[in-house]
Order: structure tokens, then sequence, then C-alpha cells
């Protein structure tokens, strides 16, 4: 406790703005958005703004904050075990990419097998091409998943991009889509709303708080096996262009 007393008052522990937390949700880093002191560390939770969502890292989550100079390692960090997903660094945000090999395939090829991806859990809707260089195609991913009791809409942003015998994608851009008719509630009474229509549009990282993954683990298990669904997808057609080249 002394110690703790005089690293408070006595030594100022300031930290640049672009320290990196380390932490459960984020273990391979999340930038700060401010600049924090050591008071900022020993609170309850830090609180991230970045862009239209808030990241909010309870204190005992932290494993280490890094910079170039000052590096904080909490002593009573445990692991809680719950999922993890790939995120980008300075934006907080979920973000898959993956480079997948065609050896022996043509650009033209693997764009031609990838332009209209089949649907089945997920649905796949065009919404760019390039049919003069065919060296990118650009989907919305839409699937479907329960929360709090009822049906959401989850999509999403792939991007691909082509050169001969290889593909990159990446997928960023997840948000979770909402729309409920408000005219007449549960018991029947009519207006209690001044809109018609309730309306969910939210950045699906709002709900990657700890709780909500303690809570809603069917929730987060649908959309990530979503997710990888269409990573399969995507691996699939290639295999079988992959295939065809070869006869």
């Amino acid at each position: 406790m002394k110690r703790l007393l005089f690293l408070i008052f006595i030594i100022p522990f300031y930290l640049h703005a672009q320290d990196t937390i380390y932490c459960d949700a984020y273990p391979k880093g999340v930038q700060s958005d401010r600049v924090l002191n050591l008071l900022d560390i020993l609170d309850k939770k830090i609180t991230l703004k970045k862009g239209d969502i808030e990241i909010i890292i309870d204190q005992d989550e932290i494993i280490q904050i890094k910079n170039n100079t000052v590096k904080y390692n909490n002593p009573n960090y445990k692991s809680s075990g719950l999922l993890v997903v790939p995120t980008e660094i300075v934006s907080g945000k979920m973000y898959y990419t993956e480079v997948i090999e065609a050896k022996g395939v043509k650009k033209a090829d693997l764009y031609n097998a990838l332009k209209g991806l089949p649907n089945s859990n997920v649905t796949f809707v065009p919404l760019a091409t390039d049919e003069l260089e065919k060296s990118s195609l650009t989907y919305r991913a839409v699937s479907n998943v329960k929360f709090a009791g009822d049906l959401y809409t989850m999509f999403w942003t792939i991007k691909l991009w082509f050169k001969d015998e290889k593909i990159k994608y990446e997928m960023s851009d997840f948000r979770l889509f909402f729309s409920e008719d408000k005219k007449i509630n549960m018991l029947g009474n009519t207006n209690y709303s001044s809109n018609a229509t309730n309306i969910k549009n939210d950045p699906l990282e709002k709900y990657y708080t700890r709780s909500h993954r303690k809570r809603f683990t069917e929730f987060w298990n649908t959309n990530l096996d979503n997710i990888n669904s269409s990573i399969s997808t995507i691996k699939n057609s290639v295999s079988r262009v992959k295939t065809n080249n070869d006869w």
C-alpha cells in the first residue's frame, strides 16, 4: 500500500497518446485515444472513444500497457477464457484478412470463380466489380442472428483482391441491424412510441464488452460461425478453380 501511494503521489506516471493496451479482449493490442496516467490505469475501467464505438476495458482485464519508453504489467491479470475476435490496433474494430495461394491459376480465372459466391447461411450481395482489370470484387455479407430474444441481421463488407496465383480477402465494417414495428405494444396500447419503427443499426463492436461476451455466448458463437462460413465459401471457391485448372 505504501508503495502504491508513493507511485500515485510522488512519481507521475504518464503514458503517451499512442500507448498500446493489451487486454483480455484485445490480446494483440489497441491504441489509446488520449494521454493516460497512473490514475487511469488504477481506475475500475478505461473507456476509449474510437469513432462510433466506445471500448470499455475493465482494470483487471489489462495485461500490459506499452510504449517506446514505459511498460506497465498487471500483476493481477487472469484470463477470462471468453472468446476473442481479430481486431485492428488503431481502430479497435473487427478485421479479418488472409492471403490464399492458388498456384498456377491466373488472376482472371480466380476473379471469375469468385464473381458470384453461393449463398448458404450467409447471403453475398455484390457491391462492386472490376471487369476491366479483374483485380477486385466487393460484397456485402448478410446473415441472421438471435439477440436478446429478437432476430437481428448482421452484415459486413468483404473485399477480394486478385493477383496471379493468389487472392487476398478483407472483412470489416461489421454491423448489427434490427427493425421493429412500434405501433402496438404487448398490452395492446397504440402510439406508445413517437416513431413508427424502432431501428437499430450499431457497430458489432458495441457488443464486444466483457459483459456482452459473457452473457450472450450463443449470439457471439453464431456470429463467428457465420463469419467462418463466409471464409470457407471463399476458400472452397478457390479450391474448385485450382482443381479445374489441374485438369
